[in-house]
């Protein structure tokens, strides 16, 4: 009886080479964060009439930017999973649709100052960032808890961003 073992899966990159893709793109998404926030937002942002959580740019921007660069680390175990573990692929997959999304949510934020828009693209993300971190967890427990401070991030800008809409008339 002749029975065939599949082939292994070759990658384009080494894998040790593409689990550090997650930090590296958070990375600079975290550095990008930072920087539209504080140089971007800060004057439009602190022009606002904000609720009694909504802490100052000083604050939230580097906290923001700690949290999508420590999700990085989850990242990288998702990343360089080659265990042919079927919840990887799509935990990849959802991972960058969240730092796209993101991406989006902080230049109609921080650079255009688009209070509502900004909110829709929010909630959006919000949703991705659950789904996500359910993907992160079937992967690798560790993997997911890396990530949830970026959705607690997302969370908390998804309230105070509706606050600002409603507080501000916008």
């Amino acid at each position: 009886m002749n029975i065939e073992t599949p082939e292994p899966k070759k990658f384009l990159i080494n894998p040790e080479l593409y689990q550090w893709s997650g930090i590296t793109i958070s990375s600079i998404l975290a550095l990008s964060t930072f920087c539209l926030l504080i140089f971007g937002a800060s004057h439009w942002y602190n022009s606002l009439v904000r609720p009694d959580f909504g802490l100052p740019l000083g604050v939230l921007a580097p906290f923001q930017a700690i949290s999508v660069f420590l999700s990085g680390f989850g990242a990288r175990i998702v990343m360089g999973n080659v265990s042919g573990n079927p919840a990887v692929t799509p935990a990849r997959k959802s991972y960058s649709i969240w730092l796209v999304v993101h991406a989006v949510w902080l230049l109609l934020f921080a650079a255009l100052h688009w209070a509502v828009f900004s909110m829709a693209v929010c909630v959006v993300q919000w949703g991705i960032g659950v789904y996500c971190i359910q993907k992160f967890f079937n992967v690798d427990p560790k993997a997911g808890s890396k990530v949830l401070l970026f959705l607690l991030m997302t969370t908390y800008w998804m309230l105070l961003n509706g606050m600002i809409i409603s507080l501000n008339n916008l």
